[in-house]
């Protein structure tokens, strides 16, 4: 067409507009590029730091560690102050070969002393992206972890622990990003607490790990352990007044040191009859506190009933 034409001008407007549109696609994919830049940047792999608390455990760390080895990147293990065997021999052997340090440690319950492991981890290797918690007898059933699954911006990871009999496999959000603030409460029934991050989308995930876990670990070998867990959930209690967990527990503890007779104790005044009541006290309380697990509230106004009606006889009581 003729210059100025009113075919070049069609021709030429269509020009004009596709050389527009093709500055805009080029901005779109260069902030594209920058996006998946900054997105590369933040899925880094994680690293993993492995965190135990140990008494007289060699014969499960001779099992475990070495499968733990190839997964982690640093270590950190909390060692009884009372410990008599060579566990610390062992740890040296399978993971001497990796950054990490032992600790002794005098023990307070799970919680607070397992804390003070995960701050000497923060402090000792604070390059770790991820800490992990795990028992002696947790042993992996992998020979390698993708790493990338350790997201920085998740406060906290699960894995799988598989029972001791293979029949039963359970969740546990006992991995922890390893930043200030992380710390496991309670001295038992212990639960992880990790602080939301700012502009924290997803607080936690499920990441392709699973440990078998074994039987015989040095809680389960000592004596007097119903009176020692006891002692620990009063001392919780007395450290967390009000918590739902520890007064749903202490409700159990009760319940569980209910002798056989338990309507001749409760008539003769025999010391085991005043476990009925202190069950009754603490699932009675559970069950006003709305806060926390529903499940536990539920079963605590269940068994407050149980015990109300088959010990008691207290109809009046069971319906409350």
């Amino acid at each position: 067409p003729r210059q100025g034409s009113p075919q070049q001008r069609a021709s030429m407007a269509p020009g004009r507009h596709t050389c527009g549109t093709r500055r805009l696609l080029g901005a779109a994919v260069f902030l594209a590029l920058v996006v998946a830049a900054g997105a590369q940047e933040q899925r880094q792999p994680g690293t993993l730091l492995l965190n135990m608390l140990i008494k007289n455990e060699a014969e499960h760390l001779s099992r475990s560690l070495p499968k733990w080895a190839p997964l982690i990147d640093y270590w950190i293990v909390g060692i009884d102050a009372n410990n008599t065997d060579n566990s610390e021999e062992i740890i040296r052997k399978h993971l001497g070969h990796l950054p990490g340090e032992t600790v002794v440690v005098e023990f307070d319950g799970m919680g607070p002393t397992w804390t003070i492991l995960v701050q000497r981890g923060l402090a000792a290797f604070p390059e770790a992206t991820h800490g992990i918690i795990a028992d002696a007898d947790f042993t992996p059933t992998i020979t390698s972890l993708d790493k990338m699954q350790l997201r920085r911006e998740c406060s906290k990871h699960m894995y799988k622990i598989r029972s001791p009999d293979g029949a039963t496999v359970r969740n546990m959000d006992w991995i922890y990003r390893n930043i200030p603030g992380a710390k496991v409460m309670r001295r038992t029934h212990q639960s992880l607490h990790v602080p939301r991050q700012e502009n924290q989308e997803v607080f936690q995930t499920l990441i392709d790990l699973e440990v078998q876990e074994f039987e015989g670990g040095f809680q389960d070998r000592s004596g007097n352990k119903a009176e020692r867990y006891l002692n620990w959930l009063l001392q919780d209690l007395a450290d967390m007044p009000g918590d739902p967990r520890t007064t749903y527990f202490l409700g159990h503890a009760h319940l569980d040191n209910i002798g056989p007779n338990v309507v001749a104790d409760l008539r003769s005044g025999a010391p085991r009859g005043e476990n009925v009541h202190m069950a009754l006290k603490y699932f009675k309380l559970r069950a006003s506190i709305r806060a926390g697990y529903f499940e536990e509230r539920w079963f605590a106004m269940l068994k407050a009933g149980e015990i109300c009606e088959r010990y008691l006889f207290d109809s009046a009581c069971s319906l409350e």
